[in-house]
């Protein structure tokens, strides 16, 4: 718990932190920030014409971005989930979009197949009636908040 001083207090076997909604230090080089402070990167990309190709080439460009200095979302992993606890397209499609509204950017994958997809061009839709950034290319973290 956080007390009336903003003090941390130690909880059984965690220590609790407040939040600090908003707040991002962009100085400095993106591989040194915390990745709890990171700004949160949805990865659009196709998945349905090829499970496992669209999702090592959504890893992909997670590790580029992760090197960018976002906190990459990579929906495509519920593939495991999927295995254990089977789900209906319409399920994974409304799931993605709850994980897409919790992130401060949207990125879409450079591939022909991506261009094709018809639930990337839902979550490009969704994102900018939303107001979520989309790019194309990858941008350093701290560049998105200079725009």
């Amino acid at each position: 718990m956080v007390d009336s001083l903003g003090l941390v207090e130690e909880y059984e076997d965690c220590v609790l932190s407040p939040t600090l909604t908003g707040i991002v230090d962009l100085s400095g080089n993106p591989l040194d920030w915390p990745l709890e402070d990171r700004p949160f990167i949805y990865i659009a990309g196709y998945f349905s014409a090829n499970p496992m190709h669209g999702t090592k080439n959504a890893i992909k460009w997670a590790r580029v971005l992760l090197d960018a200095g976002w906190l990459p979302l990579v929906p495509h992993t519920s593939i495991i989930f999927d295995m254990v606890a089977p789900q209906t397209p319409e399920f994974w499609y409304a799931y993605d979009l709850g994980l897409l509204q919790r992130c401060d950017a949207l990125f879409v994958c450079p591939d022909e197949l991506t261009k094709e997809s018809v639930g990337v061009c839902d979550e490009i839709a969704y994102a900018v009636r939303h107001e979520i950034p989309v790019f194309y290319t990858v941008v350093q973290a701290k560049d998105r908040y200079a725009r």
